[in-house]
């Protein structure tokens, strides 16, 4: 899904992150690495969508479940949280214009 996106074929990686995402929770749990992982691509996806919402819960359901304190996903939630805010700010921007 991350190659994907990566490549901008977004609909394709979504739909793929949508049926790992259960299945590595399932089987690893949801607070291993590579499910919070999975999450942090989900928010990736959802903001380079233009679902700045959804990629900020996202965001936060990655901060609640990162128990361990990963530091490598708290830096990734950061710059995505980052990238979302300004992308909230320059959507705000073009409706006061």
């Amino acid at each position: 899904a991350s190659l994907l996106a990566r490549r901008s074929s977004f609909d394709e990686a979504d739909r793929l992150i949508e049926e790992a995402t259960p299945i590595l929770e399932r089987l690893l749990g949801p607070a291993h690495h590579d499910t919070l992982e999975a999450l942090a691509v989900r928010a990736e996806i959802s903001l380079a969508q233009g679902r700045v919402d959804e990629a900020i819960a996202t965001l936060d359901e990655l901060v609640r479940r990162n128990v361990a304190g990963d530091q490598r996903l708290v830096a990734r939630e950061s710059e995505v949280r980052l990238r979302a805010l300004g992308a909230t700010g320059a959507a705000g921007e073009r409706a006061a214009v």
